[in-house]
């Protein structure tokens, strides 16, 4: 899947501050995702990152490795995916949110 675009919303306290997607990305990002539930992250021709991934209805788990696993909500249209996941943390007291949204396309 070589991805299109990304989108980052970001709230404070459950109100929106800021909205803003990236259409044009300068190295290129692909995601493979292989049988047997492995995958590989490339920028560029580089790879970036390893993980492992398994699919329940629409969410697929992504471990990385690390301490946490990721969660992407999915959809699939043709030869279009779209993934989507949160992150959130609070600092001094503000609930601080991050939504990231992703398109990919396949590749052959």
């Amino acid at each position: 899947m070589k991805v299109q675009s990304i989108t980052q919303v970001y709230y404070e306290n459950n109100v929106k501050i800021s909205e803003y997607t990236l259409y044009s990305l300068e190295d290129d990002m692909t995601i493979q995702f292989a049988d047997g539930g492995t995958g590989v992250i490339f920028q560029g021709n580089d790879i970036f990152g390893a993980f492992t991934w398994s699919l329940s209805g629409n969410t697929i788990t992504i471990d990385t490795g690390s301490s946490e696993l990721t969660e992407w909500e999915v959809s699939v249209d043709g030869d279009i995916m779209v993934w989507s996941f949160e992150e959130s943390e609070i600092v001094e007291n503000v609930t601080q949110k991050y939504e990231y949204r992703y398109t990919a396309r396949r590749v052959n």
